[in-house]
Formats: C-alpha cells, structure tokens, sequence
C-alpha cells in the first residue's frame, strides 16, 4: 500500500513539472483533484494500519521466546508428543491390543480428560474413561457425569463428560483446546493446542479471547518455520518453558503410565476378552 501512494505521489509530481500542453487552469484543477485524492488515501491507509495495531494483541517478543524454547530444546521437551505416544503405543501393543481404534480412543479420552487435570489425574480420568467406554459401555453425557446419583455427582467436570459420551459414539470431541490437543496426540504434527501455558507465556495470563488465541497459533507456525520443527513441537516447548520459568519440571504421561502399568495392563486384559467375546458373539 505504501509502495502504490509513493509511486502515485512521484507521478504527481513528474506531472506537474512538465512541459504543459493543456491550459494552465485546467491542468491545475487536475492536479489538485489528483492531491486531493492522494491525501485522503493517506488519511485512510492511516486509519487502517491503527485499526490493525489494536487488533494485536500484545504478546511477549518473538526472540524472548524462541531463547525460552532453545532452553526447553534442551531436555528435549519440543519431542513431549512423540516420546509419550510411543510409550502409550508400546503399551497396547503389549497388551496384545491388536485394534488400532481402541488407541485411538484412549488418545482421545487423554486429550478430553486433560482439561483442567495435571498428567497424574489426566492418566486417571483416562483409564476410567477407558473403562466406562469398553466395559460400562457408556454412551450418554449423564452416565459419564451421573448427575443421577448425589454421592457420584461431578465425577467428570460437564464439557469432559460431554466429550466422553461423544467419542463413545464415535463423534469428534469438542473444544478449543481438547481439539487441536487431540490431533497433536494421536500425530499430526501441524496442530496446535493453545491452552492456559501458552496463553501465560504470550501474554501472561492463564486465559484468553478467540483474537490472542489465532495469534498465539499465528505466531507457532512462524516460529516452526524459522526453526526447522513442526507446530506442534513449538506448542510442546513453549508449553514446558512456562513451567519451567517459574521454577516446576513439567510433566508427562510416560512417568505417570509407568507407575499405573499394573492397572493398565488389567484394564486392556479386560477390553480385550470383552471384545473378543463380542466376535465370537457375531
């Protein structure tokens, strides 16, 4: 835009100083018309770059966090996804877990139960929902919540239970974040889970409007690019250098799976006789 009024103005001024072949008057009101309409241009290019700046949500410095994310590179924290979803699928596949939809499942139950939860309780809620999904066969938002039953009510906080209930049948969860966070789970290196961390290292709060949310994802994206790394890997290590910033060693689902592995390995037993008994049922 300002290359265009820039040539606009050269024209106008190479006009005027040459040789004039029309009268004086006539060429003079063109100019004037022309300047005139150049300058309210101006005034309009103006107004627009100002709306633009106070659309931008102010954000820490893209240097500030590309250091932030080299010191998380540095324990390897951009690979969070790829290390805990090899663990999960090793898991599986030693339980003898010969269906690709039961992982995929449990992915999104991670990814629906993480909202709100530190790993430890998220691996928790996952394998209850696990269970609810495959053995209480659930399908319905109030099986997941029980707001039927006083002494039960609250097990699942209401968006969760409500997702529960969706990938039981099979539906797509639902959720700024729980979305994007369940593609990052299940491989997909281009999504991009914006939640409370990555609101408080961009703009130093824990929440945030639908504007800082496309910016912060904005913003992932160009650092991916200039780093070599994939979105999500970005999304990873911004996600740890927050915590790491303030002094805590972020968490992840190998640790917590490791402890519960008895408990696990009972449950996919469990989901595997069931199904097994389904098939010699057809």
């Amino acid at each position: 835009m300002k290359l265009i009024l820039e040539r606009w103005n050269k024209f106008l001024t190479e006009f005027k100083e040459k040789e004039l072949s029309f009268p004086l008057q006539i060429l003079n009101d063109v100019f004037e018309q022309a300047k005139f309409a150049y300058e309210s241009l101006l005034l309009l290019y103006d107004k627009l770059e100002g709306l633009q700046e106070a659309k931008e949500p102010k954000s820490r410095g893209r240097k500030s966090l590309i250091r932030l994310i080299k010191l998380a590179q540095e324990q390897e924290w951009e690979l969070w996804y790829e290390k805990n979803y090899q663990t999960i699928e090793k898991v599986f596949s030693d339980a003898g877990i010969d269906d690709p939809s039961i992982l995929k499942k449990f992915l999104l139950i991670l990814a629906a139960t993480s909202q709100g939860s530190n790993p430890a309780a998220n691996v928790a809620f996952a394998i209850k929902g696990l269970r609810n999904i495959y053995i209480d066969q659930y399908t319905d938002t109030e099986q997941f919540y029980r707001t039927s039953d006083p002494n039960k009510k609250g097990e699942y906080l209401r968006d969760v239970a409500a997702n529960l209930a969706r990938i039981a049948r099979g539906e797509d969860i639902q959720g700024p974040k729980v979305g994007p966070y369940s593609r990052a789970l299940a491989g997909n290196e281009e999504a991009i889970a914006v939640d409370r961390h990555i609101f408080d290292i961009f703009f130093g709060s824990t929440g945030g409007t639908k504007s800082k949310r496309a910016f912060a994802k904005k913003e992932i994206q160009a650092i991916a690019t200039r780093l070599g790394l994939k979105p999500r890997q970005v999304q990873a290590a911004l996600w740890a250098a927050n915590q790491m910033r303030t002094g805590k060693t972020p968490g992840n689902y190998t640790e917590v799976i490791n402890k519960k592995l008895n408990e696990i390995n009972l449950l996919l037993k469990e989901i595997n006789e069931a199904q097994g008994d389904k098939k010699e049922t057809i």
